[in-house]
């Protein structure tokens, strides 16, 4: 186990990583890791229109540059690597909006090839009584 500083806190989101030092652990509940996955629904995921066309305006980006971008977390895990930063992921194998296979199963995949602590807790498909 990696002793962090006393001072660090659990980041709720991958803005942790804009002070890694201060962070003990990043957990994220289905965490979309990359926009163009849970937003556009580029590849499996099935995409939120609407919420792309915000994303981009968010951002001040066309689409065309949106596309390019590689400052997704999914992008920049250089600092969770060197900062030997664990992350707590919980997801759901079936998850249609937010695939794990485009986000946490690539984190999974980087901590193989590091010393990077990524727990991923796959959750069961539960029936909710607010489905019909």
């Amino acid at each position: 186990m990696i002793q962090r500083p006393p001072a660090s806190k659990p980041s709720l989101s991958f803005a942790g990583l804009r002070l890694p030092e201060k962070v003990s652990c990043i957990y994220a509940d289905t965490p979309g890791c990359d926009f163009k996955c849970w937003a556009l629904g580029q590849a499996n995921g099935v995409g939120y229109p609407a919420t792309w066309e915000m994303l981009l305006q968010q951002y001040g980006l066309p689409q065309e540059e949106a596309l390019q971008l590689d400052g997704n977390p999914i992008d920049v895990l250089e600092p969770i690597v060197k900062g030997k930063i664990p992350l707590i992921h919980i997801v759901s194998p079936n998850d249609e909006v937010v695939p794990p296979e485009e986000t946490t199963s690539i984190l999974v995949e980087v901590r193989e090839r590091s010393s990077v602590d990524i727990r991923h807790t796959p959750m069961s498909l539960m029936t909710s009584p607010f489905r019909s």
